[in-house]
């Protein structure tokens, strides 16, 4: 994995820039107590290191990570409890006893000696598949600038209250990708998994550090939810599973509608830009884009855009859901904050 990122980012920095006063800086406030302020660089801030990251004894491996990790077997027989295995499968299901197995040369049949054995261990070991990381590169980060740059001439360049759709697919996986990627994650995941471990508690089941794929894996809730995203993660960005549902249902029956700050104060970010919030008028998927503009995706399928201009007390309103709904982090690019203190205090 020379050269490879190890830290990977689960918010954009290529989104979080905008929100930047100085090169990579900008400033954090604490959701608990918005007078706490920091200042944070965006390229050591909002990831977890290895988060991506597949590696041998992940129930999650496909036939083709499975191929690279144990490519260093390739030539040998493997001998487990009395019976060669069959599959790379099995080479991931027993890895943990692998100082058990058996391994022969395939063309002579001759065990191979410990020393040799031990060299194996250790390259797969070290074998890390950071496709994930690497596709949402690709496919979504390094395209977002110029996305970004559209909206804004879209938007920032008429005085029109309604445009036509314009690269709604693009809009719509990002949206939907940055709500399932942030550290809090997807509001109807996390319901389901808290239902799950009132059944099975399985935040009271440690793990040693052995048996961590990361550092933050502690306990078996963490184990198996990271597990299960990084499987949705690498089927969405095939354009499968549950996330592209998601994504492909907000294109077929949503619109999208636009917020345009129009005075002093700009929006906010957090490091959960992306959620579900409860309206009068329903649930709305939100995002903050930009300081300057602000998207929700609004139920009704149409081939038109809707602007709002707001004011700042409005803006101030959204902060407050910005806020309210972070993990726990305000981000701006402003030395101090303005939010509408009534949301804040209805949500406590």
């Amino acid at each position: 994995m020379n050269g490879k990122a190890k830290y990977h980012h689960l918010i954009p920095r290529t989104y979080l820039q905008s929100w930047c006063f100085s090169n990579d800086s900008l400033h954090a406030y604490s959701k608990s107590d918005l007078t706490k302020k920091k200042q944070l660089n965006i390229n050591n801030h909002f990831g977890i290191q290895n988060y991506h990251t597949i590696k041998v004894g992940m129930p999650i491996c496909t036939d083709e990570d499975l191929k690279k990790i144990f490519q260093s077997l390739n030539g040998y027989k493997v001998e487990y409890e009395g019976k060669l295995l069959q599959s790379l499968k099995e080479y991931n299901q027993y890895f943990y006893d692998f100082d058990e197995w058996k391994i022969y040369y395939a063309k002579t049949e001759s065990i191979v000696p410990k020393k040799k054995k031990n060299t194996i261990k250790s390259e797969i070991n070290q074998c890390r598949i950071v496709d994930i990381e690497e596709a949402w590169s690709r496919q979504y980060e390094n395209g977002w600038n110029s996305l970004k740059q559209i909206i804004e001439q879209k938007l920032l360049t008429t005085n029109a209250l309604e445009i036509d759709a314009f690269n709604k697919e693009e809009l719509m996986k990002f949206i939907v990708s940055l709500d399932w990627r942030s550290e809090k994650g997807n509001e109807e995941l996390e319901k389901i998994l808290e239902f799950i471990n009132k059944l099975l508690p399985l935040k009271e089941i440690d793990l040693s550090k052995d048996d961590r794929s990361i550092a933050f894996e502690t306990n078996a809730y963490e184990w198996s939810k990271r597990n299960y995203l990084l499987k949705e993660f690498n089927e969405f960005l095939q354009g499968k599973g549950i996330i592209n549902d998601q994504v492909n249902s907000y294109i077929r029956d949503c619109t999208l509608e636009f917020f345009i700050a129009n005075g002093n104060v700009g929006f906010l970010t957090s490091d959960n830009p992306s959620f579900i919030y409860h309206f009068n008028d329903g649930l709305s998927h939100v995002m903050p884009l930009t300081p300057k503009i602000l998207v929700r995706v609004l139920k009704g399928s149409t081939d038109k855009y809707f602007i709002k201009l707001l004011n700042d007390e409005l803006v101030q309103w959204f902060n407050g859901i910005i806020i309210e709904n972070s993990n726990e982090l305000a981000l701006s690019n402003k030395p101090s904050i303005q939010y509408g203190v009534e949301v804040l205090q209805k949500s406590k």
